[in-house]
């Protein structure tokens, strides 16, 4: 994870100051891999556990950003009734 990439990073903190501090600030609380998803609409990070995640979104909580906090499922999801 930590050899992950975006190419598009070095140029968006370039142009984007606040993108390049939020994801300063991600990076500080620990994740398994911090990134800018896409061309730059979101910063990720990738947590080893729930708990972990918490306690990072109540560290970076409260600034001019939405956090939006999701969980990978353990088991499939249903699939459709056949």
């Amino acid at each position: 994870a930590r050899l992950g990439g975006n190419d598009f990073e070095t140029a968006l903190f370039g142009k984007e100051p606040a993108l390049r501090d939020l994801f300063e600030q991600m990076a500080l609380t620990h994740p398994l891999l911090v990134r800018v998803s896409g061309s730059g609409s979101a910063v990720i990070a990738i947590y080893r556990s729930e708990h972990e995640r918490d306690n990072a979104a109540s560290e970076i909580a409260g600034q001019r950003h939405r956090l939006i906090k999701t969980m990978t499922r353990r088991e499939a999801a249903p699939g459709p009734e056949s």
